[in-house]
């Protein structure tokens, strides 16, 4: 069944999603596409609304990188569209995975807070440990951090030395205060991932206590 918007709203994680077709002088084959990855053997059968629906529920995994990918259902008769495709250009086949059937294409929204990307660690989204053997007190430094976000982030503020209740100084984007300047938050987005982001803090003279390995830098981002 079609989605009037042509957009799927998805979270993060297991989501349950059906394919249902109805009619059809023989029972159609359900597939189930996301992106160009086919997610067919995890479906079983369901119940669909009406006696000649053929229904197939699906338990899918969502990661951040399926946003803006495409979700396809597809209905293919038996015997009938297993040439489908050869007659075909690359770029027809690739949009339309069925000529003697039906296929309903919608595009994946994803909403979710921002979360932090962290290489060490990609079940870590709350916190990153930066370890730069090569600082030394009283020169620039630059700290970066990328996170995904959807929507885009409207507002990002830095904390330095949060845990430091007399030394804290809070900095927000696009703002400078003594000797820390938060640039604007860039979108780094790639063909990879369409929602990745990076904030940087520029520290200039950096001190013992915004380098220790106690101290705490807090980056609070919001996408409402």
């Amino acid at each position: 069944r079609e989605n009037s918007e042509n957009k799927l709203n998805l979270k993060i994680g297991l989501n349950t999603l059906r394919c249902i077709a109805e009619g059809g002088s023989h029972e159609p084959m359900m597939n189930l596409f996301v992106g160009q990855k086919n997610m067919s053997d995890e479906g079983r059968t369901c119940r669909g609304p009406g006696r000649d629906s053929q229904c197939v529920q699906f338990e899918v995994n969502v990661g951040t990188e399926s946003s803006k990918e495409s979700l396809s259902c597809v209905a293919k008769m038996p015997d009938v569209d297993l040439d489908d495709g050869k007659k075909d250009s690359g770029k027809q086949e690739k949009e339309k995975l069925v000529l003697n059937g039906k296929q309903v294409t919608i595009d994946i929204n994803l909403g979710y807070p921002p979360q932090l990307v962290d290489p060490e660690d990609e079940r870590d989204n709350t916190t990153v440990t930066i370890c730069d053997t090569r600082l030394c007190e009283g020169e620039d430094y630059e700290m970066v951090v990328q996170f995904e976000s959807n929507p885009e982030p409207s507002a990002a503020e830095w904390s330095i030395r949060n845990n430091d209740r007399r030394g804290k100084t809070t900095v927000r984007e696009g703002n400078r205060r003594r000797t820390y300047d938060a640039e604007y938050i860039e979108n780094i987005k790639g063909s990879w991932n369409h929602d990745r982001y990076e904030a940087r803090m520029k520290f200039e003279n950096i001190q013992k206590e915004d380098m220790s390995r106690n101290t705490e830098h807090l980056l609070e981002v919001t996408n409402d």
